[in-house]
């Protein structure tokens, strides 16, 4: 049997919603896929899923998906098999609604949602063998038009980096060192699922050499930010960016290693 592929909503398509009831339960909505818009680039090919396409996945007498944090097994949050899971094909895409279960990795999920940390849905999925076409585009690349799913592994809120630099940390960052453009590339390609030593060894190099724009740790210089003096405001916006790009792939770096 062919292993899960994965797939991760751009975050101008993503919504995440959540609420909290009067009972205190916890309760997160979101689409996990969307039909009829083409991906990017996934290496090598593009893919677009069609209305219908989880018929199938979701009429199974065994169907049992998870909601996940990050597709980590072991943070299993809501599933359909009790109920606190529920999955819906309509003419948008895949949504999902969850109740979560009272653990510290939901409640601190369902406050990282609230604050807007994370904002970007993921599904794991099998292709049925008769569910892909396949094209090719003037460009070259492939083009993978998924009809029919077979099977559903989880749906995801995730976090992975989305990064929009500003002038000044992109500055930051090149007089650093950090190949702005490879690290982006390199993260592209762990969100699908690719994991080289080649692609860990960016992400530790990024993290060590923005933990000394960062400041971090303690043990480095106050002034050794990398930042040019002046403007302070912008100066401080940025440092803020980079920050957050450091806690990000820090994330990241614990989860492909």
């Amino acid at each position: 049997m062919s292993e899960f592929e994965k797939r991760y909503l751009p975050v101008e398509e993503m919504e995440v919603e959540q609420r909290q009831e009067e009972d205190g339960s916890m309760r997160i909505s979101g689409y996990a896929a969307k039909f009829n818009r083409k991906s990017e680039d996934l290496g090598g090919f593009r893919e677009i899923i069609r209305p219908g396409a989880f018929r199938g996945a979701l009429n199974r007498d065994d169907l049992d998906v998870k909601l996940l944090f990050n597709h980590d097994p072991s943070t299993v949050m809501a599933r359909t098999k009790n109920g606190t899971l529920k999955l819906d094909e309509n003419t948008v895409g895949l949504k999902y609604e969850a109740e979560l279960n009272d653990t510290q990795t939901a409640r601190d999920l369902y406050k990282l949602i609230q604050r807007g940390d994370v904002d970007q849905s993921s599904f794991a999925f099998r292709v049925a063998d008769d569910g892909l076409e396949i094209s090719e585009e003037s460009d070259g690349l492939a083009l993978r038009t998924v009809k029919n799913i077979a099977e559903l592994g989880d749906v995801s809120p995730v976090t992975y980096p989305a990064y929009k630099s500003s002038t000044v940390s992109a500055r930051a960052l090149e007089q650093a060192g950090i190949n702005f453009e490879q690290l982006n590339e390199t993260v592209e390609r762990l969100q699908r699922g690719h994991n080289t030593e080649d692609d860990r060894a960016v992400i530790d190099d990024a993290v060590e050499k923005l933990r000394s724009l960062t400041g971090h740790p303690e043990t480095c210089d106050e002034d050794s930010s990398g930042l040019e003096t002046g403007q302070e405001d912008t100066q401080s916006e940025a440092l803020v960016e980079l920050e957050l790009m450091e806690r990000e792939l820090e994330l990241l770096q614990l989860k492909i290693s």
